[in-house]
């Protein structure tokens, strides 16, 4: 079983990805830090790797909407993620590409790509990779306008894919 030690203290380009499919696949050049997060493990029939750690409010940067400034309160606390690395070689970019589109209902939530989840007390939270920025956000699309993503409660959780796995290692201070 990979657990999340294994993913985050394993390098990036670990695993021999041919970028070139995935990117043809897209229509556009793949940000250096999914391929890290691509090329790191794969999960096998694992379909997931599980944490459960602690997040404390100011691990997260304030969301841009005012309207939803003390949405930060809810991810916050103990809580458990999912992170959704490739399962196999075969065919990978398939799954790169299917990271980038089916979350998104067909509606354009630019180059984002679903690397994970969060389950909060207000439900599931996405964890996104944004291929322009580099920068890894949270997106709860049950609760807004899910066709219009700026509509929806969402924020920055790292500044990239480094700080992410770092935010996700920490624990409690006192447990």
């Amino acid at each position: 079983m990979i657990t999340f030690e294994d993913f985050a203290n394993t390098a990036g380009g670990t695993l021999h990805i041919n970028w070139e499919l995935a990117e043809t696949a897209l229509g556009f050049t793949l940000h250096e830090g999914l391929k890290s997060f691509y090329s790191r493990v794969l999960c096998g029939q694992q379909q997931n790797i599980e944490g459960r750690y602690f997040l404390e409010e100011s691990h997260f940067a304030p969301p841009p909407n005012a309207e939803y400034s003390t949405w930060t309160e809810l991810l916050a606390g103990e809580l458990y993620f999912y992170l959704y690395p490739l399962q196999t070689l075969d065919n990978c970019e398939n799954a790169i590409l299917s990271a980038f589109t089916e979350w998104t209902g067909g509606y354009d939530m630019g180059r984002r790509a679903r690397i994970g989840s969060i389950d909060a007390s207000v439900g599931e939270i996405l964890l996104l990779f944004n291929n322009d920025t580099g920068e890894i956000e949270w997106n709860d699309p049950g609760y807004g306008h899910f066709e219009v993503y700026e509509e929806n409660p969402y924020g920055i959780f790292a500044e990239d894919i480094e700080h992410f796995l770092a935010k996700l290692s920490q624990r409690r201070q006192n447990a």
